[in-house]
């Protein structure tokens, strides 16, 4: 049977590293949202923003641009743009909301194996390495995608 003592660490370590998450998903959106100095912002971005476009009834010429391209993060988008917040940087902040849940998957798939402390240090790594800071930076669909499999593999 676990202690209280056990249960309380467990705890303590899940909140801590969803702060450690939510400082840097908070810092890298606001940082590339006003300062554009993380990541470059690549053509296929932009194809996704125009699928999210139409799938949120904005109407706009470009359409025949966009080919068979993932519906998932372009739809999540769009109903940011539905909210009224209809910016490049929407795409941004649904990056960075994937990336806040690939680090607690990270966290919980390595808490499978690992105690808190060398979890807690894994998934402090994988939210801070240089190459996914600046995909997420970009607002590309690979950190949303390494997230998903971060759970896939947990469950």
């Amino acid at each position: 049977m676990i202690s209280i003592d056990k249960k309380l660490e467990n705890r303590l370590t899940i909140l801590a590293i969803g702060i450690v998450a939510l400082v840097i998903t908070f810092a890298i959106i606001y940082q590339n949202s006003t300062h554009h100095i993380l990541g470059n912002q690549y053509q296929d971005v932009f194809y996704y923003l125009i699928e999210a476009l139409k799938m949120s009834g904005v109407e706009i010429d470009g359409y025949k641009f966009v080919g068979n391209l993932p519906p998932f993060v372009p739809f999540l988008t769009s109903i940011l743009f539905r909210l009224g917040f209809v910016s490049s940087t929407s795409i941004i902040i649904t990056s960075g909301i994937f990336f806040f849940i690939g680090i607690m998957g990270m966290f919980y798939l390595l808490r499978l194996r690992f105690n808190n402390f060398y979890s807690f240090f894994g998934a402090f790594l994988y939210a801070t390495m240089f190459i996914n800071i600046r995909w997420v930076a970009n607002g590309t669909l690979d950190i949303a995608f390494v997230a998903i499999m971060v759970w896939a593999l947990y469950f």
